[in-house]
């Protein structure tokens, strides 16, 4: 090394060691957050091919080049093109990277609720909606108080859903003002996040059917299934605003599709373990009638409405001759489940079904909180 650049170094010492320490942070950020970091020196090429490229071409039109107009040329469009490129590319990249860490921390965020309420109301509030009454007031509270003090304010659909369990079991212990205070708490927390499973809605829904405002319950649900017709592209194929129900024809043709069966869902779509035994007869039975007159076959199968049920309820459809019932418990079925109280998977938008049977059908069937609740 020649004198003069050691002698330059030696007056200017304090640039190599903030270029050392620069380059420790940065190896230290590669351990830490390795992809953030591929992100970050990816940018840092584009940006220095970018600035190259422009620089190259301004002294392209600045005067007479050693290299060549041609190759200068070529030179600058190459490195802005490069630059470019790079950026797009970390631009994705980072993209990709934050989406994951999101998804990571709403995995999280809802893991540590069910553990949660697994470990005070009960694994059987998991499945969105708890599935008989819990021992006291005081246990829901505690509950409550536990899930506000988490720190869930980044995950308002974590949030949100959590929130809506809860006001289904206020409802269950029959605290409907409570129930309906915290599904307005979990519509005002979602904000513009979607309601994936539709929960947070079926949650209003319920109070609002419960408190006999069938007006606004039909308003609300109208507002859904506008918002599924738009998600699922009917509203842009000229269907906007025409939510209707299927019609006869439709429900024939949809029972006799292999694989397909039509079951009873209720008359209301009311919350059963909140009314007396006389109207989940009604609802079970009347729902059931107008259903084998339609189809011209026996309808042997129920699904709880909100998956909701109680002793009572199980005892009101067994007695009414159905041979299965479903409820929203979101695991496969096991030889200890009920016949009256099973669990079945959910799908969402977006999951691949095919992916998802194979799954559930290659897992070692597993006890859940519904086996033999009801034996």
């Amino acid at each position: 090394m020649n004198a003069p650049l050691i002698a330059h170094f030696a007056r200017h010492w304090w640039v190599l060691l903030v270029y050392g320490l620069i380059g420790l942070g940065f190896g230290v950020a590669c351990f830490v957050a390795p992809a953030a970091s591929v992100v970050a020196l990816v940018w840092s090429f584009g940006l220095m091919a970018l600035l190259e490229g422009a620089l190259s071409a301004v002294a392209l039109f600045s005067g007479p080049s050693a290299l060549g107009k041609g190759w200068l040329a070529l030179y600058a469009l190459a490195s802005l093109a490069f630059g470019a490129l790079a950026l797009v590319v970390a631009s994705g990249t980072a993209a990709i990277v934050w989406q994951h860490k999101r998804a990571l921390r709403e995995t999280r965020a809802s893991h540590s609720v069910g553990r949660l309420f697994a470990s005070t109301l009960g694994s059987a509030t998991q499945s969105g909606l708890g599935s008989a009454p819990f021992s006291s007031r005081a246990l829901l509270e505690r509950t409550e108080r536990e899930l506000r003090a988490m720190k869930l304010d980044d995950q308002p659909g974590v949030q949100a859903r959590s929130l809506a369990m809860l006001a289904r079991s206020y409802a269950l212990l029959g605290d409907y003002a409570r129930a309906e205070s915290l599904a307005g708490e979990a519509q005002r927390t979602l904000g513009e996040e979607p309601d994936r499973d539709g929960l947070v809605a079926a949650t209003r829904l319920a109070m609002l059917n419960i408190r006999a405002r069938y007006a606004d319950a039909e308003r609300l649900a109208r507002e859904r299934i506008a918002e599924l017709l738009r998600w699922s592209g009917l509203a842009a194929a000229g269907e906007a605003g025409q939510v209707r129900a299927m019609t006869p024809e439709e429900l024939r043709r949809l029972d006799a599709m292999p694989g397909m069966e039509l079951g009873a869902h209720s008359e209301n779509h009311l919350l059963l373990p909140a009314h007396p035994r006389a109207i989940k007869e009604h609802e079970m039975l009347e729902c059931r009638r107008k259903l084998e007159t339609l189809l011209g076959r026996e309808v042997l199968s129920f699904c709880y409405p909100y998956g909701a049920f109680d002793e009572d309820a199980v005892q009101v459809a067994e007695r009414a001759g159905f041979a299965a019932a479903v409820t929203t418990g979101n695991q496969p079925a096991s030889p200890l489940s009920h016949r009256l109280v099973l669990p079945r998977l959910a799908v969402h938008a977006g999951d691949d079904l095919g992916a998802r049977l194979r799954d559930a059908f290659a897992a070692q069937a597993q006890p859940h909180h519904y086996d033999r609740s009801f034996a």
